[in-house]
């Protein structure tokens, strides 16, 4: 069986901890693959602008999974884009004031933005993920003029599962965690597994000529859906009991050598 689809995650997957990736090897991956008629897909909780620059040089070739799903970019095309209902971001926004220990990142289809509150330090670090990032003196002023897609939270890493379960949410918001202290807030159904769907339909492919790779919670779905899912070594019990098969870690580029492998199969 030939696979027509792979979709990988980013941060603890596919990058390494300083955020790169093996160019010269997923090149000759890639080259191989999309002359084949594959599609590759990075899908990832962070924002699509900050996808894309680890990709330039491929220009539309690839399609994007963004804000964990509720945006979709294929070959430069929105597919698909999922917003809150203003009713909803108030009610969220509402509920994490509760929380002094949760720091918040509002995310729009035009940027995500912090609160001046939260330092310059936070800002750097959720800039790492977030290329469009402001710091705001308040939410309220802003989500207005934007498109909400999710919300994303930054607590303490020994918190992350009771703050998940306490929330008081609104029906159709659910929480997802990335690992390391992320809390993903959206829409309910809007994950990765279900935008992976949508990118099939579109290709005109069959869930089980996709394989997906990945580390965390909110990769569980993507995961389970495709015929193959790949967790790699350093990644959470969640993710693994998810997966089909476990793979070398992020740091010692699993995913790139196991496309490779997969090519030399022919499977690709």
């Amino acid at each position: 069986m030939s696979i027509k689809l792979a979709a990988v995650d980013m941060d603890g997957t596919f990058l390494t901890h300083d955020k790169t990736y093996d160019r010269e090897a997923f090149h000759q991956f890639f080259n191989d693959f999309y002359q084949k008629g594959g599609h590759f897909v990075a899908a990832s909780g962070n924002q699509y602008y900050q996808l894309k620059s680890f990709f330039e040089e491929y220009g539309d070739k690839i399609s994007y999974i963004a804000e964990n799903g509720a945006w979709i970019i294929s070959e430069g095309k929105e597919l698909y884009c999922g917003i809150m209902e203003a009713k909803t971001v108030n009610m969220v926004l509402e509920e994490l004031q509760k929380y002094r220990q949760i720091k918040i990142v509002v995310c729009g289809k035009n940027s995500a933005y912090v609160l001046e509150k939260d330092g310059l330090v936070f800002y750097e670090q959720i800039h790492r993920y977030y290329h469009k990032l402001k710091r705001v003196d308040d939410f309220k002023a802003y989500i207005v003029r934007d498109h909400i897609l999710k919300f994303a939270l930054m607590c303490p890493i020994n918190e992350t599962k009771e703050l998940m379960e306490g929330l008081s949410l609104p029906p159709d918001i659910v929480s997802t965690s990335g690992g390391q202290g992320c809390i993903d807030l959206i829409i309910k159904n809007q994950n990765k597994g279900n935008a992976l769907l949508k990118l099939c339909d579109h290709f005109g492919i069959s869930p089980d000529k996709c394989i997906a790779f990945g580390d965390g919670g909110n990769d569980v779905e993507m995961l389970s859906m495709a015929g193959c899912g790949y967790a790699v070594a350093n990644a959470s019990e969640e993710a693994k009991k998810a997966a089909d098969k476990i793979i070398d870690s992020n740091e010692n580029q699993g995913v790139i050598k196991e496309l490779l492998e997969l090519m030399d199969k022919a499977i690709l």
